[in-house]
């Protein structure tokens, strides 16, 4: 069997195989850039990067793993950052010409957290201009596309960071989500990813000022095991962010047993059409929770047609406002 080239690796088998040290951090790097270098002329996904600063990250965690000092989990680890997220010395312009030339002066907590847990960090990637659409393109760097197929969409906002994540640009990303800026991208890409509750992942030096205070910071990945090692490393508490007073210093655990559950069915959305194979998927995931002991529970008639009503309002008219 053909051995994976690194960029395929998940997070933790990045981890796994530098403790073995049959691949360094270094060599990692260079995998993941040559995959960027063939795959995001195609998709538009990471539009700002320095590539020297990355290798020298890679460098300084090859030799911790060398000298058996590794920082954490995800030492060596390679992540991008959605573009509206503060990057201490890398251009962070939120998509909008507004922002075309701020270079901040810190990073964003999570993103500190990441670098200081040694993550190495590859490149921006692309949003909507403010993050406020559910596709990926702007006036400042043009589309970004679906790696599975380019004629479809990524989704949005965090569309550079899933088609990233997709495509072999990085394990891990770094987005937001306040309207299922997470959620919708990762369902569009085959990714995973986590919309944390409010003040779960602290975050400071945000911008524009606005997104930060209905946004939440939280990963994205190939892999829910991939998600709990981020977590892990953004998620504890800080005083910098008050909303993260009602964690307290409560450490981000996966419980081994999830209580049941009732969880509601919505397998169409008023009229919107719905594709064979999603409806299958959808499926086999509820099978998968009734295993696992969850009950469904089918939505009355009037708690669809709210919801219908409540998703129709903010597309039609909350959107083209904020926009």
């Amino acid at each position: 069997m053909k051995q994976a080239e690194p960029w395929m690796l998940s997070a933790r088998a990045l981890v796994q195989a530098y403790r073995s040290r049959t691949l360094s951090p270094s060599e990692a790097l260079q995998s993941v850039l040559a995959r960027m270098d063939s795959q995001n002329p195609r998709i538009n996904a990471v539009v700002t990067h320095d590539r020297d600063a990355a290798e020298a990250a890679a460098d300084a965690s090859t030799r911790r793993w060398a000298e058996g000092r590794a920082l954490s989990a995800l030492d060596g680890v390679p992540f991008t950052v959605k573009d509206n997220i503060a990057t201490a010395g890398l251009r962070a312009t939120c998509g909008s010409r507004l922002y075309a030339d701020h270079v901040p002066e810190r990073d964003e907590l999570p993103v500190a957290r990441l670098r200081q847990a040694g993550a190495v960090l590859v490149g921006k990637t692309n949003v909507p201009e403010l993050a406020l659409h559910g596709s990926t393109d702007n006036a400042l760097f043009g589309v970004t596309r679906n790696p599975w197929n380019t004629a479809l969409t990524p989704g949005g906002s965090s569309g550079g960071a899933v088609a990233a994540v997709a495509a072999g640009i990085a394990p891990l990303a770094l987005a937001t989500d306040g309207g299922g800026s997470i959620r919708r991208p990762c369902a569009h890409a085959g990714c995973v990813g986590l919309k944390p509750s409010t003040g779960r992942v602290p975050r400071s030096d945000g911008f524009p000022v606005f997104l930060h205070d209905f946004e939440v910071a939280g990963p994205i990945a190939r892999n829910v095991d991939d998600l709990v090692l981020a977590m892990h490393e953004i998620a504890p508490w800080s005083a910098l962010d008050s909303r993260a007073a009602g964690f307290g210093q409560m450490p981000f655990t996966v419980p081994p047993h999830i209580a049941p559950a009732r969880i509601a069915l919505l397998d169409a959305l008023g009229s919107a059409p719905v594709d064979a194979d999603s409806a299958e998927a959808a499926q086999d995931a509820w099978i998968a929770l009734e295993e696992l002991g969850h009950r469904r529970v089918a939505l009355a008639p009037a708690q669809r047609a709210m919801l219908v009503q409540a998703i129709a309002a903010i597309n039609d008219k909350a959107w083209p406002v904020l926009s």
